[in-house]
């Protein structure tokens, strides 16, 4: 029935018409939005900016105030009207309200269509997605327990901090705990990947990379701050571990002089940061055109874990997922599958997650549960580190 009504208003030129935006701020750290339509469907997206949830809570005023009663099906004309518009456009806080829009429109599209969002962006490429979780936590230290428990969980590939914060010119020795950490997990069978973080600055982060490389792990992450875009070009010729980074670049414009350097090999951008599903593809379509894969960041919460998986199984150039499930982030029960109500959908198999084929993003939003923990929700702040002379140091 909800078929042929929908038809019946395109023949007639009606329009589904966004009818309201509502943003939920929930423990631990994430924000949801839904998006509703006057013919009675909703979608979910995530707009979780980390540290920053009321400035995004902030950015959705002008987003209702130009959306409230625009075509829903219209998701590119949004996409255009809210990055263009704005005149001040890009940037962290930005990109992560179109975000959660954009998620939202997609799984409207899909419930409206009856089809998982995947099947709009071209069709399955693959059957699964190969995905990991982490391992230890901001201070990282025994990973070895933390790393048996994913294997029981199924995971194949993991990821860690590679070091706690560290001064600009840090005393070399402070880095011999990593190489043994990494040692550690993979002596289980795991890959590992190292997170930098961004908390290294270049004289450790050159010296950390030679320590590592016969190691060969998976690949390091952030290993300095994508602000320095001549530095980690200069890193990429001192080494032969695949680099990733991504997370703090917010859209296509950004990732282009990281593209024409040739000095990453795997870009990661966050669906909640980077403009959501719309602009994430075009990312990955201009990374394939360089032989870079696709990773995408997602330290977040179900909807965003369920935007990244319809963008894996139809992205060709699609390597491995990032899953935040029992990350340490993840505190008083808050944990991935904790607001839905279908979490199997999310069981890891052999290091993979398989393909699911519900309407839209496939994820059920316990919203009674959302619209509870939502209220009263205390914002979540990154902790500030600073060093023994005072001096504040990179989380």
């Amino acid at each position: 029935m909800a078929r042929e009504a929908d038809l019946e208003r395109r023949e007639t030129g009606q329009r589904s018409k966004i009818i309201r935006i509502e943003t939920f701020p929930v423990p631990p750290r994430w924000m949801f939005v839904r998006v509703e339509t006057d013919d009675g469907l909703i979608g979910w997206g995530e707009a979780s900016l980390e540290g920053h949830t009321e400035a995004v809570v902030g950015a959705y005023a002008a987003l209702r105030d130009r959306f409230l009663g625009f075509d829903a099906d219209r998701i590119e004309d949004v996409w255009q009207t809210a990055y263009r518009l704005g005149f001040y456009r890009g940037g962290p806080v930005l990109m992560s309200a179109l975000s959660g829009l954009d998620q939202a429109l997609w799984d409207i599209k899909g419930k409206r269509l009856g089809v998982p969002v995947h099947q709009l962006l071209g069709g399955q490429v693959r059957d699964r997605v190969a995905v990991y979780a982490w391992v230890g936590g901001d201070r990282p230290s025994d990973v070895l327990d933390a790393a048996r428990v994913r294997l029981q969980q199924g995971f194949k590939s993991v990821k860690m901090n590679a070091t706690e914060d560290a001064a600009w010119l840090d005393s070399p020795r402070s880095l011999n705990g990593v190489v043994q950490r990494l040692s550690d997990v993979q002596s289980l069978g795991l890959d590992a990947g190292l997170d930098f973080h961004g908390r290294l600055h270049k004289p450790m982060a050159k010296q950390l990379a030679m320590l590592l490389e016969p190691l060969r792990p998976l690949f390091i992450e952030e290993p300095l701050l994508s602000e320095h875009p001549e530095a980690i070009k200069q890193l990429s010729l001192l080494t032969r571990i695949p680099i990733a980074m991504g997370e703090r670049l917010y859209s296509r414009w950004d990732i282009k002089p990281f593209l024409e350097a040739a000095c990453i090999d795997i870009l990661q951008p966050d669906l909640s940061h980077a403009g959501g599903i719309s602009e994430v593809r075009r990312m990955a379509a201009m990374a394939e055109a360089y032989d870079v894969a696709l990773a995408p960041h997602c330290p977040l919460g179900p909807i965003a874990l369920a935007s990244c998986m319809q963008i894996g199984l139809a992205t060709p150039n699609f390597a491995i997922q990032e899953m935040s499930l029992g990350i340490h982030y993840n505190t008083d029960d808050h944990d991935l599958l904790a607001y839905v109500k279908n979490p199997e959908i999310f069981d890891v198999k052999d290091g993979m997650v398989e393909a699911f084929f519900g309407s839209g993003l496939g994820v059920v939003v316990d919203e009674e549960k959302v619209r509870e923990l939502s209220r009263d929700c205390p914002p979540w702040r990154n902790p500030a580190w600073r060093g023994a002379d005072g001096y504040v140091r990179e989380w």
